[in-house]
């Protein structure tokens, strides 16, 4: 993914840092090729092992930041989920891998740096 430049594009504490699994946003379940956008670069993000990981088992905060986009949101497509990009700002993916950095009503991500992240 050009957008990434191969790099981790979620970048929370414990990542490795080198992107090495594409994560879909709004996920590939049964009848996912009928769903508008779930093959587009707004869908996809390129993340380490350990930011995958995460996102997998923190599905709240996960929505929350846009790293997953819920698939029952049927007026909505992953390009119109504003996502928190490498732990920095927040952007709109568009479908031919670029971004739009956006002003965004929801408040930075923070993370408690006090837990230990697990790998």
């Amino acid at each position: 993914m050009a957008r990434s430049a191969g790099m981790c594009e979620v970048m929370r504490p414990g990542c490795v840092m080198r992107g090495s699994e594409i994560h879909h946003r709004m996920t590939r379940g049964m009848g996912s090729a009928k769903v508008s956008g779930i093959n587009e670069a707004s869908n996809g993000l390129l993340l380490c092992h350990a930011c995958h990981r995460w996102i997998t088992e923190h599905p709240k905060s996960s929505y929350e930041r846009g790293w997953a986009v819920r698939r029952n949101a049927v007026l909505l497509s992953p390009a119109d989920v504003e996502v928190w990009w490498r732990s920095s700002k927040w952007l709109l993916l568009d479908d031919d891998g670029g971004f739009e950095v956006v002003s965004s009503t929801k408040p930075a991500a923070v993370f408690p740096l006090s837990r230990k992240v697990s790998a």
